[in-house]
């Protein structure tokens, strides 16, 4: 990348899918200029560059606009001396998440939008599946891929977000894992609140590396 400020990000500071990208583009020092959006009042900016209104929304160039988060961290990742080798998308852990993990997360974050669902059962399905990858997590140790990472760790984070917070001592390496990231400066960086964008006119936030 040159210099030139050229990337544009729509995010939302608390969106999991929009973490991803601000992570990606911290991890690979890109710089960009951001714009936080209201997503219960979405500036037609945004959805001229992605109708569905959706975030991440990342305009690389006039003819160039990603707006899947993993397809964000997969274009991210070409940028650098670390490019993926294969689709994030099909990674096991990725797929294993969005199939089972987010939708069990979900019923147990919002237990009154699900009331014929049994949360005994559900939350048997979300502590079987963080206990898999707390096996997984454990073989990784260093070599862990870090764009799979950021794939996998804003999502896992939600549960620890929810207000009866979420540790358990049977999966130490997930919770050593998600508190060692959440603690970190680069994440805390990638968490820092900007203004919500409203047009043009708003005063750019650049976020520079």
């Amino acid at each position: 990348m040159t210099e030139q400020i050229q990337l544009t990000l729509y995010s939302f500071r608390r969106c999991p899918y929009a973490m991803r990208a601000r992570m990606a583009l911290s991890y690979a020092k890109l710089s960009y200029t951001l714009r936080e959006v209201d997503l219960k009042n979405k500036p037609e900016a945004l959805l001229t560059a992605s109708p569905k209104g959706t975030v991440p929304v990342l305009i690389v160039n006039e003819t160039q606009i990603i707006d899947e988060s993993l397809d964000v961290v997969g274009w991210v990742s070409q940028q650098t001396n670390q490019p993926l080798d294969f689709d994030v998308n099909k990674h096991v852990w990725v797929e294993k998440l969005h199939q089972k993990f987010i939708p069990t997360m979900h019923r147990y974050k919002y237990p009154e939008r699900y009331p014929e669902v049994d949360q005994a059962d559900n939350l048997k399905l979300v502590n079987d599946f963080l206990t898999s990858l707390d096996g997984w997590l454990e073989t990784q140790q260093k070599d862990m891929n870090p764009w799979v990472e950021i794939a996998l760790f804003p999502l896992i984070r939600q549960l620890w977000i929810i207000d009866d917070g979420w540790t358990h001592a049977d999966i130490p390496n997930v919770t050593n894992w998600v508190e060692a990231i959440s603690q970190s400066d680069e994440f805390m960086r990638v968490m820092e609140k900007h203004a919500v964008w409203q047009s043009e006119a708003t005063e750019p936030v650049i976020i520079k590396f």
